[in-house]
């Protein structure tokens, strides 16, 4: 039988023999570190880790496609950052544990060609550490190192930058970082112009981490980053520094510490570092990038172009087309700065070099000259050959410490072999394997270099992160309830920005992100209901504290647009309000206006209506938050049979409503007003038309929905006034008749009155027709054309002046406890096809300055009459009756009788010269003191007693008239506009400026003809008429 626990014993004595060996043997390398090829310092002290092998990652970050051929495709530490270890040291201790080393600082050295104490240094920090195996009083342990912006991977967060630069804004991240445990950030930025960096008016961080946000941003701006170091083991603390360049010029890399490299053959011996394997390669790319972006601020696309060099030796041309979204670029200088920049990166990716080098000191960043190359001899004598002239993109370093090997195979029987990354195990005792070996990747000095913007597959390689659907935020300003700027545009706080007054009230570490004030976004657009126009279009501006709807251009998250606003809270039932006032971040409760409910207001609806109340009521900015103020306000009633329009304002309680008229208050349906349109104030009122207005009560079927429903259709009017115009002409010819005419008056045709008629009536008979052809009414011209509304085509009926004409198919009455004036400039015809009362309960006067005419037929034929003796009565009922002749004879005449009686006094009549009583044959003369009869017949004397005496007299005073003087009517002026040819200009819009400033405005009626206008004194006018021709008409006085 096998004794196992024997065998198990003698295994475990050899085991460790072994160990011991080698603890002594690896004990030796502590004081004699400096001789071995790397060196290894961290943070728990000398000699406790010593370096087995590392593979040391560097490269110009942003750009992964930098790294040489040949590197892990396990993604080793650094491929993000651009600079990684993976370190693989041993240890006399197994009880190491992470929390000692992660985030401590670690320093590795590299001896390199030029002397045992001129190492090179690479340092960060352990951001992974494992345990591989423990066997003997040895562990193995794997560490990865990375710089300090590996941290900057590990935070996402999601932040607002305004109005800084890609550089600001990138030393305001790398602020938060400083005093962060054991890291010290440190870097340095050389660019070539710090001005070429425009100021972001937004720039949002959005659930990314601090590393991807950044290099999306460089990437944009062609900046290009690596690493530079420096070791100080005896600074235990921090064992040196590592500092991140940012650069985006070649200008800014530095010749390497070995400037000049050879090429050899591999396996030839030199004292030197040198290249030993080295070939370009070229690929093909786009030869011309063209951009646009639309700059909505300049209503414009900001486009720009840039080609390849001639000698980039394609078969054809390729375009790329970047369609890099709205707003990307404020000015022209900026879109030829970024089409460049992505045309450097693809020219840098065209052609590249990789090799296979022993040089320890190569390092992104860093320039040399190729010597001895079969293709790029930088040697010549005329000096280096910019040909051969290099900087390095990136380097993968792999070194093993030169322990002998009789430690490295203890090491693999203890430990296991080490496994190279895609690659078998390596044996101890492996001799093809070397102590160092680079592997590069470079192009010419002459080349720009930039960062790698987009993949195979024509993807950005650091894309913006994508926003899909909406977000809410929350509007923000000043203490004012409206914050706005001259375009409508405002403020907004989204609900993940930290700080105070954020809406999750979480804080931020650092600056203050969320403040609630105008400082906590930049001024965003708000789409105002799909109309924006040129000085037209809807206006909304959301108010602070409102919640409203944001989307993303693109889905940009730097390219917000509001798109509406949303009510939240809870409202309160049956009631105006909101249950939550307000909340965080100054937000206010927003319930709607109208709702629907249950409470009745006693025999009225009040709030117990479904939702029938639609469209819109605006508030007093000073009562935004409590929505209690005076407001303007749409209503639009949709409840079934009772449908209704209403326009509100406070101001003045002033409203036109439409429909079923009711009483409203803010949501309750209460009593009744009638139906049809209610317009009210309680404030002044104007109703104006230039071009005319009708108000008529002439119904009209079928409403807008049939050609009679013309607004301006006014043939019932025109009937009348058809038939008056006969009427007044047939009256006016009967009396001239019967000779009740004026001194010069024209024919009844002829007259003033009946020409003004006339006039009316042409000008109630115009039309107006839009489309092809359009004329603004009869006699018109292509300027009132132009001016028409093109709403359709047809013809309509149109005033040809800016009559007001008003008919009533019943009542008009016209009433006031107070003074009614009626004052025309022209003519006034008042014509009854019945009776006329003129009636006043104390006086009433007329005075006409020429002439009255007063005639009357007498006749009664209508039999239903009360009274048949009509003709012309005048009575005072007390008072006297007086009529005067001034200046003139004054004649009574009649066919039949002449009864002039005195009830109770006298009747005198008197005249200075003579008085002749004529009638019947005989006649009786005063005339000089005599009085003298004649008769054809017998004169017969009666009387009860005769008296003849001497002679006598008698006198009576006559009435005094007064001295009146002329009436000064004032000065009178009307124009007539006439063409070229002597033909009137009608319907002609016209102005006349007075002397005082004041003006008459109005249309030439058909003989082209103005207003009359009257002065109280002589005065210069000035009138000007609308004439589209302008072909020499001239203005004459009217006759």
């Amino acid at each position: 039988m096998t004794d196992l626990a024997g065998i198990q014993a003698a295994v475990a004595d050899a085991a460790g023999g072994l160990s011991a060996r080698l603890l002594s043997e690896l004990g030796a390398l502590g004081p004699n570190q400096h001789t071995r090829l790397l060196r290894l310092h961290t943070a728990l002290g000398p000699d406790v880790l010593l370096a087995e092998r590392a593979t040391i990652l560097e490269s110009v970050s942003p750009g992964v496609s930098w790294l040489p051929a040949g590197a892990s495709p396990q993604q080793p530490p650094g491929q993000t950052t651009g600079f990684g270890i993976e370190l693989l040291a041993v240890s006399t201790r197994a009880d190491l544990h992470a929390p000692h080393l992660l985030g401590q600082p670690v320093l590795l050295e590299l001896l390199t060609a030029h002397s045992t104490a001129e190492l090179r240094p690479f340092h960060g920090h352990v951001t992974r550490f494992e345990l591989m195996g423990a066997d003997g009083g040895l562990a193995r342990y794997r560490l990865h190192i990375e710089p300090w912006t590996a941290f900057l991977a590990q935070r996402t967060d999601a932040w607002v930058f305004q109005d800084q630069s890609v550089l600001d804004i990138t030393e305001a991240v790398f602020a938060d970082y400083q005093s962060q445990g054991r890291l010290m950030p440190q870097w340095r930025i050389d660019v070539a112009d710090r001005e070429a960096f425009a100021r972001r008016s937004l720039c949002t961080q959005f659930n990314e981490t601090d590393l991807a946000f950044l290099q999306r941003l460089w990437a944009e701006e062609g900046l290009f980053t690596w690493f530079e170091h420096q070791g100080d083991a005896h600074e235990l603390r921090t064992l040196g520094a590592h500092t991140l360049v940012i650069a985006d010029h070649n200008g800014a890399f530095t010749p390497n510490a070995q400037p000049r490299i050879r090429y050899t053959q591999a396996g030839a011996v030199l004292k030197e570092d040198s290249i030993t394997r080295w070939h370009g390669h070229r690929q093909v790319a786009s030869s011309s990038v063209q951009t646009a972006s639309w700059d909505y601020r300049a209503v414009s696309s900001h486009a720009s172009s840039a080609e390849a060099d001639a000698d980039h030796a394609q078969p054809m041309p390729l375009v790329h087309h970047d369609q890099p979204g709205a707003y990307a670029y404020e000015t022209p200088a900026q879109a030829e700065r970024r089409v460049l920049i992505q045309q450097q990166s693809l020219q840098a990716e065209r052609k590249r070099f990789e090799g296979t080098a022993t040089v320890r000191t190569l390092q992104p960043g860093t320039t040399f000259t190729l010597l001895e190359h079969a293709e790029h001899d930088g040697g010549l004598a005329q000096g280096d050959d910019d040909e051969a002239r290099f900087v390095v993109l990136g380097v993968v370093h792999r070194a093993r410490n030169n322990l002998s090997a009789d430690v490295q195979a203890g090491l693999q029987h203890l430990l296991g072999s080490v496994v190279r990354p895609g690659q078998q195990a390596v044996s101890a005792n492996a001799s093809d394997e070397p102590l160092y070996e680079a592997r590069l990747s470079a192009q010419r000095v002459s080349v720009p270099v930039r960062p790698r913007l987009m993949d195979a597959q024509g993807r950005l390689v650091h894309p913006r992160p994508t926003v899909w659907g909406t977000q809410t935020a929350l509007v923000v300003g000043l203490d004012a309830p409206i914050h706005t700027d001259r375009d409508a545009r405002i403020k907004l706080q989204f609900h993940w920005q930290r700080g105070a007054q954020a809406s999750h009230r979480l804080s931020a570490p650092m600056d203050d992100n969320a403040p609630a004030s105008d400082a906590s976004g930049t001024w965003v657009r708000v789409a105002q209901s799909s109309w924006a126009g040129a000085n037209w279009g809807g206006v909304f501006i959301p108010r602070l504290g409102q919640e409203v709807l944001v989307e993303f251009v693109d889905g940009d998250i730097d390219r917000p647009v509001i798109v509406g606003a949303t009510y939240n809270g809870e409202g309160q039932p049956d009631a105006q309000g909101n249950r939550v006032n307000a909340g965080a971040a100054g937000a206010t409760g927003n319930a709607p206006a109208w709702f629907p409910g249950s409470a009745r207001q006693g025999a009225h609806e009040g709030h117990a209506h479904t939702a029938t109340l639609s469209g819109f009521k605006s508030q007093s900015w000073d009562a935004s938050r409590a929505g209690s103020g005076g407001h303007n306000q749409l209503v639009l009633d949709d409840t079934p049979g009772q449908g209704r329009t209403l326009v509100h304002t406070t101001q003045s309680q002033t409203w036109l409503q439409m429909g079923h008229l009711l009483q409203q208050h803010d949501n309750q349906r209460l009593a009744h007003r009638g139906h049809g349109l209610e317009l009210h104030t309680q404030a002044q009122g104007a109703l104006r038309a230039a071009s005319g207005l009708h108000v008529s009560t002439h119904a009209r079927a079928g409403g807008t929905s049939t050609g009679q429903g013309q607004p301006m259709n006014s043939r019932e009017a025109q009937s009348q006034l058809r038939g008056h115009a006969e009427l007044m002409t047939a009256l006016h010819a009967n009396a001239q008749t019967h000779l009740a005419k004026l001194p010069g008056e024209a024919a009844p045709d002829k007259l003033p009155a009946h020409a003004a008629l006339q006039t009316t009536l042409q000008s109630l008979r115009g039309t107006e027709q839009s489309g092809e052809g359009a004329t603004h009414a009869e006699g018109g011209t292509s300027q009132d054309a132009a001016r028409g509304i093109d709403g359709g085509h047809g013809q309509i009926p149109a005033t040809e002046r800016p009559d007001l004409v008003m008919s009533a198919a019943g009542d008009i009455a016209a009433l006031t406890p107070a003074n009614t004036v009626l004052s025309t400039g022209q003519h006034t015809t008042l014509t009854t096809a019945q009776d006329t009362n003129l009636l006043a309960q104390r006086h009433q006067a007329w005075a006409v300055k020429d002439g009255i005419s007063l005639f009357t037929r007498g006749e009664a034929k209508d039999k239903q009459r009360a009274v048949q003796d009509v003709g012309l009565k005048l009575h005072a009922d007390s008072g006297n009756v007086r009529t005067e002749a001034q200046s003139d004879a004054f004649t009574l005449t009649a066919q039949k009788a002449i009864d002039l009686q005195s009830t109770a006094a006298n009747i005198v009549i008197t005249a200075p010269n003579r008085i002749v009583l004529n009638g019947g044959g005989g006649y009786v003369k005063i005339e000089g003191g005599n009085i003298e009869i004649g008769t054809s017949g017998a004169a017969q004397f009666k009387a009860s007693a005769k008296e003849l005496t001497g002679g006598g007299g008698a006198s009576v005073d006559p009435p005094r008239f007064g001295t009146a003087q002329a009436i000064d009517a004032g000065h009178h002026l009307q124009y007539q506009a006439v063409d070229s040819a002597g033909k009137p200009l009608a319907g002609r819009p016209y102005i006349m400026l007075l002397a005082d400033g004041s003006t008459r405005t109005g249309k030439t009626d058909s003989s082209g003809r103005t207003q009359l206008l009257t002065t109280s004194r002589r005065e210069q006018v000035q009138v000007y008429i609308e004439d589209a021709d302008h072909h020499g008409f001239r203005i004459v006085p009217n006759q």
